[in-house]
């Protein structure tokens, strides 16, 4: 599990002014920080993000970023730009059936990953970001099964 910012006021980061981006960027981790968490994850609000919204998050040390969904699907490990790492996306992981999660994480294989995202493991959250115990349990054990390797965003680029 990975605990990412997702800023102090969830604000289009792509309109802020620089003192703005520095507090929702920089000052929101230092107080998750301050309460004991280790934070190396940025979540861009609404998934925008420009070059100085990345320049700033390399300025706060996070380690990478999150930019939105996707239904392409990978992180290219090979990938020669070094600042990809501030815009990877995700597949957010819900009410999918076995089926289409298998199809999800079949696209990672290589040099390429895929990034989930469970917002809520639960069987009475909101359904569009919720996924049941029992899928959870399902898609860890194939994950588990199938010898996929399972870690936190960060630590891929961690060395």
């Amino acid at each position: 599990m990975d605990i990412a910012c997702h800023t102090k006021t969830h604000s289009d980061l792509t309109t802020l002014s620089d003192e703005q981006l520095r507090e929702e960027i920089i000052e929101a981790k230092k107080d998750l920080e301050n309460l004991g968490f280790e934070v190396s994850t940025l979540v861009y609000p609404y998934y925008a993000w420009n070059d100085k919204v990345v320049d700033y998050s390399i300025t706060a040390n996070y380690t990478c970023a999150r930019a939105g969904w996707t239904q392409a699907g990978v992180y290219n490990l090979s990938t020669d730009d070094p600042r990809a790492r501030y815009h990877v996306t995700a597949w957010q992981i819900s009410s999918q059936n076995m089926s289409r999660f298998k199809f999800i994480v079949g696209k990672a294989g290589g040099n390429s990953v895929v990034c989930l995202v469970y917002h809520f493991i639960s069987d009475i959250g909101p359904e569009t970001t919720s996924t049941p115990l029992a899928n959870f349990l399902e898609q860890m054990a194939y994950l588990k099964n199938a010898g996929f390797t399972v870690i936190p965003l960060p630590d891929l680029f961690r060395q």
